[in-house]
């Protein structure tokens, strides 16, 4: 699986968008894969999308838990690139992952805590 490194993400009219590093992806190409995948080695959320029978990771590392806090928080329909592929699953596959990081050791104590500390202590 190729990695999609993320640039930034940003809320432009009540849309969120994964901007990729790399501009030479053509994300219109892209399918969204709808599944979201937690990697606790390196505290990153990793969004699941495919191309050509090949999947990519599209990795969040907690440098953007805030921002994808506010985006989950407010229900905003996600994106990659610039509205170019609409992640349908976000929303849902960021509930199920929030629901059972936290006090489930199979995920490790660190991102167990980081979890709770960006998206559940404000709660």
């Amino acid at each position: 699986m190729s990695n999609i490194t993320v640039d930034q993400i940003a809320i432009v009219d009540q849309k969120a968008m994964i901007i990729p590093k790399d501009d030479s992806f053509k994300v219109s190409t892209f399918k969204d894969a709808e599944r979201m995948l937690a990697d606790s080695d390196e505290l990153a959320f990793v969004y699941v999308v495919e191309n050509e029978g090949s999947f990519y990771q599209v990795r969040l590392p907690e440098m953007f838990w805030p921002i994808l806090e506010e985006i989950y928080e407010h229900h905003y329909p996600v994106y990659l690139g610039k509205e170019e592929l609409l992640l349908d699953s976000f929303q849902d596959e960021m509930e199920y992952l929030l629901d059972n990081i936290p006090d489930n050791n199979n995920y490790g104590s660190e991102m167990a805590d980081a979890v709770v500390k960006h998206f559940l202590e404000r709660k």
